[in-house]
């Protein structure tokens, strides 16, 4: 498994988490107030940072490198995975 080319910046970071929670591109421009351009734009690095091709790959690949902890609060409020991120690996 390679190491990260390069560290993710806090707007990639906040972006692969809502990916992880399930939400679209377009939620996440909403929830960020961001276009969907810019969505894309930021998963695209994420994906070369991650060496990783598709949302499911980078879903994975954030879960073998640790990104998130488990003590984060997931949308349901609690520690657990929410049931996309389960769903999706």
């Amino acid at each position: 498994m390679q190491d990260i080319s390069e560290p993710l910046t806090k707007r990639e970071l906040e972006v692969l988490k809502l990916l992880i929670e399930g939400h679209s591109n377009e939620d996440i421009s909403k929830i960020l107030f961001i276009s969907v351009a810019t969505v894309k734009s930021h998963l695209q690095n994420t994906y070369r940072k991650l060496h990783v091709t598709s949302r499911t790959k980078a879903m994975v690949r954030a879960y073998e490198l640790r990104l998130f902890s488990n003590n984060e609060k997931t949308k349901q409020g609690d520690s657990s995975p929410s049931p996309h991120y389960v769903m999706r690996l």
